[in-house]
């Protein structure tokens, strides 16, 4: 039951820090020890949540002509700082 509740509270998003608080632990450390295994999966999901979140956004500046520009100096049109 620990275990169930552990691993839907994190796919809720919940934060490692009130999931810790909950299960009555000293620090996270501790919860991520004796429960780490069940979180296997986890960068995985982040990344595919972050992926669509990227697309989803792209799709909405696409939407209304607007432009992405990175930020990196190497990468600014010519003339450009990058400074205020």
């Amino acid at each position: 039951m620990v275990r169930t509740s552990l691993t839907t509270s994190f796919d809720m998003g919940v934060s490692p820090l009130a999931i810790k608080e909950r299960l009555g632990h000293a620090d996270v450390l501790t919860t991520f020890r004796k429960y780490g295994h069940l979180f296997k999966g986890v960068q995985e999901r982040l990344t595919v949540q972050l992926e669509e979140t990227h697309r989803e956004a792209l799709a909405r500046i696409g939407e209304s002509d607007g432009q992405i520009v990175e930020l990196h100096s190497d990468r600014l049109p010519s003339g450009s700082t990058g400074g205020p």
